[in-house]
């Protein structure tokens, strides 16, 4: 009996500690590793395959300059990290985890870290994975959905970290709209010439969705697996949501129309700011959804010159942006500005 317990509690042991990470900078400062700032950066592949793999690494804050390619110099239990020194103090560094000279990138979109007080950034990135870990005890290595896009009202494509096999899906696999199950009519191999147990999976619905659906929480659970909020990807070139109209700051003397596609946003905010150094907003105006996903509204007055952000909610997340649109920014890209170019322009 003892020996039984003994070899359970051995068992839950090692469940506990098997993805138990530590900080390689744990107690340390910049000063530590003879430099003002430094980036720790982590990285694990699920198929352990990092030839080629490297970062690209600029400062971002308070001045965005030229970045530099990196190499992975150590090793350890979660896969190769590199230790980055510079001898200057950022407030904020950006990153890009490549495949050799840009032949592919590990996620489409810059990512950014903040620099503590430590002047000691140390973080854990996932392969494919947006978000990152800077506290390694909540590092997570289970098999997880990696990736998953709405591509038509009736077709989603999953990117898996392990394979699954399709023979063998149902009532393994569930697709929520806000909390409550959609009919899945099947899911299959995406690539044809993949055997059964596959990373790379279709599921095609058993009903088609409406628009208004794109802004809602979509959700893939497959049993074993992390779950994965679904983006939409290919919808967006449906007709439903095609929009030739203009978009940006719509100036005029007496008032500007503030307009912006975001068909995947459940609500949208103009944020104004009187000060184009301005941390926080002086106004903030929620907007109203109109046809194709467009969000909308008209502010009285002359706004020349006058700086604003948009502030979207999607995908269970809140962020703000420039306009994409922009007729004019202010230092480094930070805030948009409203701009009558005909009293931009010099003489001659």
């Amino acid at each position: 009996m003892f020996k039984k317990i003994s070899w359970i509690f051995l068992i839950m042991l090692l469940s506990v500690t098997m993805y138990a990470f530590t900080a390689y900078s744990a107690g340390k400062t910049a000063e530590d590793f003879g430099g003002k700032i430094v980036l720790i950066l982590h990285y694990h592949r699920y198929d352990g395959n990092y030839d080629g793999w490297n970062l690209w690494v600029w400062p971002h804050k308070p001045q965005s300059l030229a970045g530099k390619s990196y190499e992975f110099n150590h090793m350890d239990d979660f896969g190769p990290f590199a230790v980055i020194t510079f001898d200057k103090k950022w407030e904020q560094l950006g990153f890009i985890v490549r495949l050799r000279e840009w032949e592919k990138k590990d996620v489409n979109a810059d990512r950014f870290v903040k620099i503590p007080k430590t002047g000691v950034a140390e973080i854990w990135v996932l392969e494919g994975e947006m978000d990152f870990y800077t506290d390694p005890s909540k590092i997570d290595l289970s098999p997880r959905v990696k990736a998953a896009f709405l591509d038509s009202f009736t077709d989603i494509y999953a990117y898996l970290s392990t394979p699954m096999d399709t023979k063998q899906w149902f009532k393994k696999v569930q697709v929520t709209i806000d909390g409550k199950n959609l009919p899945i009519k099947s899911v299959t191999k995406a690539d044809p010439t993949d055997i059964s147990k596959t990373k790379y999976i279709k599921i095609s619905l058993g009903e088609e969705l409406k628009p208004e659906d794109v802004s809602k929480s979509i959700q893939l659970k497959i049993d074993g697996y992390m779950k994965k909020t679904i983006i939409c990807r290919k919808i967006l070139d449906n007709s439903a949501f095609y929009y030739s109209g203009e978009l940006g700051a719509i100036y005029k003397r007496n008032s500007t129309e503030f307009r912006i596609w975001s068909p995947v946003s459940s609500s949208a905010d103009l944020l104004l700011y009187d000060d184009y150094n301005a941390t926080e907003p002086s106004k903030v105006i929620p907007m109203i959804k109109k046809d194709k996903g467009v969000w909308s509204t008209v502010i009285p007055g002359d706004l020349h010159l006058k700086a604003y952000k948009y502030r979207f909610t999607s995908y269970g997340k809140t962020r703000e942006t420039v306009d994409m649109f922009s007729k004019a920014v202010t230092k480094n890209g930070e805030k948009s500005v409203v701009a009558d170019l005909s009293r931009t322009n010099f003489d001659g």
